[in-house]
C-alpha cells in the first residue's frame, strides 16, 4: 500500500479513474474499502452519507486520525468488485477492523464441462449480473471441483475470489 498526497489537481484527474480506496485509522487498526468508476462523485456522497447516517458513529469519533488512501487505479469495470474483494481480503489478513461490513460480491458460480489442452474437464466460473464470467479453476475430475468449491466457496458463497492452482499463472 503507497500512501498519496492528494492534491484537489490530483483529485480532478482522478475523477473519471476507476479506482479501488480505503478510509484507514492505522492508529485503531480500521478501515472502509470501496470501490468506483468516479473518485470525487462516490467520496462526496460517502461523505455526505458519514455525516447524516447514524451507521458510521465510530468513523465520525475517529474522523480526525482518518486518512484517504488509494490502494488501485485504473481498473477495468468488470473487474471492480474482484479488486475490491482482493483488498478487503488483504485487510483482514492484517487483523483491520471495518466500520461497516462489507457487503459479499454479486457472483454465482457456474460449473461447465468443457476441453481444455485437448482433454475433457471440469471448469468453475465466478459470473456477474451482467454474465462476465472469471474461470477459477479446471479440474478433470467432478470430485475435485465438489472438494474446492466446499473448501473455497462455502455454502457457495462468494465473498472472496479463490483460485484454484490449475488456473494460476494461465
Amino acid at each position: 500500500m503507497s500512501k498519496l498526497k492528494l492534491d484537489l489537481e490530483t483529485l480532478l484527474q482522478m475523477s473519471s479513474t476507476s479506482c479501488v480506496y480505503g478510509l484507514v485509522n492505522r492508529s485503531k487498526k480500521r478501515i472502509q474499502i470501496y470501490s468506483t468508476r468516479s473518485l470525487l462523485t462516490h467520496l462526496g456522497r460517502i461523505m455526505s452519507e458519514i455525516a447524516v447516517s447514524g451507521e458510521y458513529k465510530e468513523m465520525l469519533q475517529d474522523m480526525s486520525d482518518i486518512e484517504l488512501v488509494i490502494l488501485e487505479t485504473n481498473i477495468e469495470d468488470n473487474d471492480l468488485k474482484l479488486k475490491l474483494a482482493n483488498w478487503v481480503d488483504e485487510y483482514e489478513r492484517k487483523r483491520y477492523t471495518f466500520y461497516k461490513d462489507i457487503a459479499p460480491l454479486r457472483y454465482t458460480l457456474e460449473t461447465t464441462v468443457e476441453y481444455k489442452s485437448g482433454r475433457l474437464s471440469y471448469c468453475l466460473y465466478l459470473v456477474n449480473r451482467k454474465r462476465h464470467r472469471v474461470l477459477v479453476g479446471v479440474f478433470l475430475k467432478k470430485q475435485q471441483l465438489t472438494s474446492f468449491v466446499k473448501s473455497a466457496y462455502p455454502s457457495k458463497r462468494v465473498s472472496a475470489v479463490v483460485y484454484h492452482e490449475s488456473v494460476i499463472g494461465t
